[in-house]
Formats: structure tokens, sequence, C-alpha cells
């Protein structure tokens, strides 16, 4: 068993992965590591189960799956080759909450009873292609936020 209190605060990028790493390895080598943080795209790399605390009480305590299957939206940034106008999204805005961030970048929102192929597709019969998709936030940040908002 091992207790780990933040570890990786004040790392650098390189130390913090080596250190993600090494608890992986520790962790497939059957050593419970028990890992509080602040960081949450850490939960999301090296945790399977998961309590979030709010306000000193746990307000939820399950595997990172389940609670990740609790988001009901999920928000991407999507990188265009070439420009669009504003226009553009007129047929499909309805489906889907689709913001300009600039001439070259989109961000749509895809709630847990949508498909993001579906969407993609329907930008892409907009004769809009795709240069990159990345998510917006950390879904487990994404989650906190969602959680302990009030």
């Amino acid at each position: 068993l091992l207790i780990l209190d933040e570890p990786t605060t004040g790392a650098d990028i390189e130390i913090r992965y080596e250190i993600w790493d090494y608890l992986q390895r520790l962790n497939d080598q059957g050593t419970t590591i028990i890992l509080t943080t602040h960081y949450l795209e850490e939960v999301e790399k090296l945790c399977d189960h998961v309590a979030i605390i709010n306000k000193g009480k746990i307000i939820e305590n399950s595997t990172l799956n389940a609670l990740l299957a609790k988001l009901k939206e999920q928000s991407f940034l999507i990188t265009i080759d070439g420009q669009f106008s504003d226009n553009a999204f007129d047929n499909i805005s309805t489906h889907y909450r689709i913001v300009k961030v600039d001439d070259h970048t989109l961000e749509i929102a895809i709630s847990d009873v949508e498909l993001l192929g579906d969407a993609l597709n329907n930008i892409k019969n907009q004769g809009i292609r795709i240069k990159n998709i990345s998510n917006k936030t950390n879904r487990v940040e994404q989650l906190f936020l969602k959680l302990t908002r009030h």
C-alpha cells in the first residue's frame, strides 16, 4: 500500500510524466495506491476508482468509468482547414451547440444522447474539412466542476 498526497505538485512536465509512469508500474505489480490530488488530469491518467470530496464530504465514490458516464455533455475544439461562414451551421445548430471561436476553430458541445461521429459528419457535409479535434477540458475536471458548483 502506498499513500501519496499531491505527489506531482511543483514538478515540471517531464518529472510529472516520469512519476506517473513509475506509479503505473507499481500499480501493475500489485501495489494499491491511494492518491490525493488537485490535478484532475492526474486522476484520469492514473486512477481506477475515484472519490470526490467537497467541503469535507465525499460526494462521489465509484469507478472512474462510472463517474465519467455521469457526464451529460462534452465539449470539443475542432480546428478546420480554411475558413467558414458565420451561417455555415444554421442547419445543424439545433442538434449540437456550435460556437465559432475564431476563423479556424469551432467549439462543439455534444450531449450524451448524441454521437460525436454524427456531428462531425454534419460539419463535414457543410463542406468544412476537419484538421484536428480535442476535448476542450479534461473530463474529470468537467465532472468535478459540475458536481461541486452551486
